[in-house]
């Protein structure tokens, strides 16, 4: 926390936080520091290791469609039950209940053949997506609510950072694991990191749960309202209350369909689709076509997040300057250059260069994504609209994940990181217009 202190005043804002936001802005921190240990680990390795076992590209793909289908059927009702709920509270607790899957990939390569190992890792991550969703969602409501608009900014660059570090530690010693260590005792040593990681990163939602001191009464519109359980006996009028809980939480909130941020959404779906055209094609190129190992894989990661960490220095500074609409858009623009640059990564310098080039396009556009959002949102109203926009995040997962291999099957994956490029070029300049 001495190196982050120190970096903040160099690089983010000379100013510190104020002291009630210091303890909330450190389990922030804390939270994302070890989901890089999850990410450099388990994330990062999952798919190479699908491909490894004989996985297709569909397979590889599934990964991200099956929890873009999940997460599209259950983001209305989350977002409508934490509206009137402790959502800091429905976070560390739905984590938990969704990481404790990451348990299970621990186990599956030393019990199950690899035929059947595929099937259960996606069913892993299907189980896991049901509880994640209430994450997903309440995490960026809680992000919007628990720092004010004025430090977002220095927040995300702080919490890109701090991933950044933690997930190139883990991507060195996870290739250097796989390099060493007999396959598949290797990804079971790194698919427990990744587990170790996200009991952490839970542990500290939870303290962040803590420092925020929900109370049990709720707000609504302003004013404080105590929500008391009118008591009904018998099996009928229990299931009809039930019931009339549980209907309003797939209804559609057309009033925010009819205002400005129905272009965010179509904005934000254009992105994802086009980020995930290329995401499932990118693993099986670097082993089937670029032949490259583990290590060299790991260090081409770490590359990449060495380069997230030092672009992230500069978020805060950059939308003080141009403002979160301008530089998504043209971050998104840039974020051509990754699968461009991956068709000529032919030697292992091409290979590092195009993870270094990718890594600081990527700082810059996932450093103010959310800020981006939560600009376009009400502050009244965040749950809501947060949970439109993960829909249009999933549905934009769920046509790429599945359109990428798709496209490959009809072209080749050369043809679809070239279609990927032209794509996402296109997306930054309609951010840039329409945003």
């Amino acid at each position: 926390m001495v190196f982050l202190s120190n970096f903040r005043r160099r690089y983010l804002n000379p100013t510190p936080p104020p002291p009630e936001l210091k303890s909330r802005f450190l389990h922030f921190a804390l939270d994302i520091g070890w989901y890089g240990v999850l990410n450099g680990s388990v994330l990062a390795f999952i798919s190479i290791y699908i491909t490894r076992i004989g996985g297709s590209a569909l397979q590889v793909g599934m990964l991200n469609a099956i929890p873009g289908m999940v997460i599209l059927l259950l983001a209305l009702p989350a977002g409508q039950w934490l509206t009137n709920r402790s959502i800091s509270k429905d976070v560390y607790i739905s984590a938990a209940m969704s990481r404790i899957f990451y348990l299970a990939l621990v186990f599956i390569p030393a019990i199950f053949d690899t035929g059947l190992q595929v099937t259960l890792i996606i069913l892993s991550i299907l189980l896991m997506t049901i509880p994640g969703t209430v994450t997903n969602v309440g995490f960026t409501a809680l992000l919007g609510e628990g720092t004010p608009p004025a430090w977002r900014g220095y927040l995300s660059g702080i919490r890109n950072s701090l991933f950044a570090i933690t997930n190139v530690l883990t991507l060195l010693l996870s290739g250097w694991i796989l390099d060493t260590v007999p396959f598949p005792t290797g990804y079971q040593i790194v698919f427990a990191i990744g587990f170790l990681g996200a009991v952490m990163s839970n542990l500290h939602l939870f303290l962040l749960h803590r420092t925020l001191h929900p109370k049990t009464v709720k707000k609504q519109n302003g004013l404080n309202v105590v929500f008391h359980q009118t008591v009904t006996r018998g099996l009928k009028p229990r299931l009809m209350n039930l019931g009339n809980k549980l209907s309003p939480l797939w209804k559609l909130r057309v009033d925010i369909l009819k205002g400005p941020f129905l272009i965010t959404l179509l904005l934000m779906f254009v992105f994802h689709l086009v980020q995930f055209i290329g995401i499932p094609i990118f693993p099986v190129y670097t082993v089937n076509s670029l032949k490259l190992s583990d290590q060299i894989i790991s260090i081409g990661l770490a590359v990449f997040y060495a380069t997230v960490f030092l672009g992230s220095t500069q978020v805060a500074r950059l939308t003080e300057k141009i403002g979160n609409q301008k530089l998504f858009g043209i971050s998104v623009c840039f974020f051509c250059l990754y699968p461009s640059l991956l068709i000529y990564s032919s030697s292992i310098d091409m290979y590092l260069l195009t993870n270094a080039v990718g890594g600081l396009v990527w700082a810059i556009t996932g450093g103010v994504i959310y800020n981006y959002v939560l600009e376009k949102s009400p502050q009244n109203d965040l749950p809501a609209h947060t949970a439109l926009y993960m829909i249009a995040l999933n549905l934009g997962m769920l046509l790429g994940s599945l359109g990428g291999p798709w496209l490959a099957g009809l072209t080749s994956t050369l043809a679809v990181l070239a279609v990927c490029a032209v794509m996402r070029f296109l997306a930054g300049l309609a951010i840039l217009r329409w945003g």
